[in-house]
């Protein structure tokens, strides 16, 4: 079967409500179906797989758990305070701050 390149559905009662609960999340009509279609697809494709529906059956979800994408962080604002970093120096191991004094102008 060669899947077409644009689809059409009559909105029906349940279908205007379903889309109507899904508004919220910003997406599209087209995402919305697409979305829609993919997950069923995955459900049936999964329940094939497992032997817990034949090919031809239609399985019926009746579990499933929530993964949400994690919070967007807040903008970094302030100084970083990094660690400073051990480096060779001509008199041993020292930090590197320690090798240029800025208030002179040739580094030690």
């Amino acid at each position: 079967m060669t899947a077409p390149r644009q689809l059409a559905a009559r909105v029906d009662a349940g279908l205007a409500r379903a889309i109507r609960t899904l508004a919220p999340t910003g997406l599209t009509y087209s995402e919305i179906v697409k979305r829609a279609v993919t997950q069923f697809a995955e459900i049936y494709q999964v329940a094939v797989d497992n032997g817990v529906a034949r090919p031809h059956e239609i399985p019926t979800l009746i579990a499933y758990r929530y993964q949400l994408p994690p919070p967007p962080q807040p903008p970094r604002v302030g100084a970083l305070n990094l660690p400073r970093l051990k480096r060779p120096t001509a008199t041993g191991i020292g930090y590197a701050a320690d090798l240029f004094d800025p208030d002179t102008e040739d580094p030690k």
